[in-house]
């Protein structure tokens, strides 16, 4: 009897661990949740832009959720998020208040969104070959660069 007593006893304790350790050391779906929130990104851009359309697929693949929107005139999108001309690209991005100019690595945005610089936002200028939604036979060095409303530049990353 003292054996049954031992192996049920053991038994429970067992499922008990299995309870808290799932508790403890499991994800929280609210914060899931709270994550996949912040990572939501609306991208404005001309109708028929491949590169574009590769960027949006890349930042999905990296957990992001995309709002995208076809837009006539980029230009006054840039114009209206205060993107100086020397950092344009050819879709422009807004998350948590910040602007994402081109081709920027989604590593780069979720910093961005975490640190919260004193900014208008980041910017890949151009199109370089070998960001996100750039693949191709080869792989230029590129920076992003940090903006603000002063005029100020500075390389937040650089690539490779």
């Amino acid at each position: 009897m003292t054996q049954k007593i031992f192996i049920s006893s053991t038994l429970i304790l067992l499922v008990l661990g299995a309870i808290l350790w799932n508790q403890v050391f499991q994800s929280n779906p609210d914060t899931e949740t709270a994550t996949k929130k912040d990572l939501e990104i609306t991208m404005y851009r001309a109708d028929g832009c491949n590169c574009c359309i590769k960027w949006s697929d890349y930042l999905i693949t990296e957990g992001f959720t995309v709002n995208e929107q076809l837009v006539g005139n980029l230009s006054e999108i840039k114009s209206d998020k205060n993107i100086p001309s020397e950092l344009e690209s050819c879709h422009t991005a807004t998350i948590d208040g910040y602007v994402v100019e081109g081709h920027v690595p989604a590593e780069d945005i979720r910093r961005l969104v975490s640190e919260q610089p004193d900014a208008i936002g980041i910017s890949v200028p151009k199109m370089p070959m070998g960001s996100p939604g750039m693949e191709g036979p080869r792989e230029d060095p590129y920076n992003v660069i940090l903006f603000g409303d002063a005029g100020n530049h500075t390389i937040y990353a650089r690539y490779p």
